[in-house]
């Protein structure tokens, strides 16, 4: 008997209501059928939920509601068998799209309501499937980026153990230091970085390799996709003169792609983590020169969804993080037009891990983000080992709570799809 069984406690019976979309319930009745569920009930509905009757994720807020037909159905059942009814609704409703219409409770002993997240096992309990919250990593890394070692297998077998939802892996490309496995000429190596990677091992300067990646991604969803949604992703370390390679990329592989993350993680081909793209430049100049370039990639290329870790350099800076007024100008124009297009932004909780003292992004750029319209934001641990998978992802949406942010998004072939905090 499972946990939740288990917590159910003692005999009965219990309602099951559900409110859905009129075409899913031919499939559920069958479903129901096959389970042993007998005791239905059926009426028709007008209503809508917090898209105010909108199917599609819209950057501005819906005002005019929609009342759009509904399907309620009253399930009766043993108590005991509630936990493997509820799994069944999730299996057969659950889209995950933004407006699918999708919510049920469960009512025992006709009283005591409450509301527990996917992963309880306490009844009574409410959801809403089409809102729930998700237990998710959409910034994650494996041994096809450069400076891990780790095989996508551990990676998910230890989203499986935390209850993750969802994950996408986002493995490095950085052309203009790195080269494509495919290229002419020979490899360079370098000693790692000290965090995904020892610094006395021998790292290849090389982006992923690209059919492998893609061929062991669908191998990992055909062995695990029962227990957890992986989608395909890759992080862009762009600058301005490399974007012809990525939109190469994208013609050869996007139609692969669920999710693209685009940092910057170097200037001038030089890097932060190393120090040389610091050297030689005062505190504001360096700044000002990463936003610039970030200003100037997002201008020019739109292959991508979310802006990874936007204030990368203050990880790396050694005078310290600049004060926000030095740089709420430019960040104001970047914002602009990445909100404008549609795209969107991370918080990045590697944060933690790194002892930063303040979010990555700081919370006045993440405030500045939700003030100028910014709605579309992911959450992603920057994770190249298991153990800092889904860091302080409890933290991260209690801050974002606290900022004002009121959902957080996945992705599915590029599309957003909004989740409510």
């Amino acid at each position: 008997m499972n946990e939740a069984k288990k917590n159910a406690g003692g005999a009965g019976f219990a309602r099951i209501e559900i409110m859905m979309g009129m075409k899913k319930l031919t499939p559920l009745l069958k479903k129901l059928s096959t389970a042993g569920i007998t005791g239905v009930t059926v009426f028709q509905a007008l209503g809508c939920g917090i898209q105010h009757g909108s199917y599609e994720y819209a950057p501005e807020e819906s005002t005019e509601i929609q009342l759009l037909p509904k399907t309620c159905l009253f399930i009766i059942c043993e108590r005991e068998a509630v936990s493997d009814l509820v799994e069944l609704l999730k299996l057969e409703l659950y889209t995950g799209h933004i407006g699918d219409g999708v919510g049920y409770r469960v009512i025992v002993n006709e009283k005591k309501y409450g509301r527990i997240e996917k992963r309880d096992s306490i009844l009574p309990f409410f959801i809403s499937i089409g809102g729930c919250p998700m237990l998710y990593d959409y910034h994650l890394h494996s041994e096809f980026s450069d400076d891990s070692h780790v095989p996508m297998e551990a990676q998910i077998e230890r989203g499986i153990a935390l209850g993750l939802d969802e994950m996408c892996f986002t493995d490095h490309v950085d052309y203009g230091i790195k080269k494509d496995w495919t290229d002419a000429g020979e490899i360079g190596w370098r000693g790692g970085d000290g965090v995904g990677t020892p610094k006395s091992s021998l790292e290849p300067l090389t982006n992923v390799h690209y059919p492998e990646y893609f061929a062991k991604l669908y191998r990992m969803k055909r062995t695990y996709g029962d227990k957890i949604a992986i989608k395909n992703g890759l992080e862009f370390g762009i600058q301005v003169h490399t974007i012809p390679q990525y939109e190469k990329l994208l013609k050869d592989y996007g139609d692969q792609l669920d999710f693209v993350l685009c940092s910057i993680h170097q200037v001038e081909d030089k890097e932060f983590w190393t120090g040389d793209f610091m050297k030689g430049r005062t505190q504001d100049e360096y700044n000002q020169r990463y936003y610039q370039e970030m200003l100037d990639v997002v201008k020019a290329f739109k292959g991508y969804d979310v802006l990874a870790h936007v204030d990368l350099i203050a990880r790396y800076d050694p005078a310290g993080p600049i004060a926000f007024e030095k740089i709420q100008g430019i960040l104001t124009e970047i914002f602009k037009i990445v909100i404008a297009d549609g795209k969107g932004i991370e918080l990045n909780t590697s944060s933690w891990h790194y002892g930063l003292k303040n979010t990555t992004p700081a919370r006045d750029i993440l405030r500045l983000y939700r003030s100028l319209g910014g709605r579309v934001l992911t959450m992603g641990s920057d994770a190249h080992k298991p153990e800092f998978l889904a860091d302080h992802m409890q933290d991260a949406q209690n801050i974002l709570r606290e900022l004002g942010f009121t959902e957080v998004c996945t992705f599915e072939k590029h599309r957003p799809i909004a989740h409510k905090l």
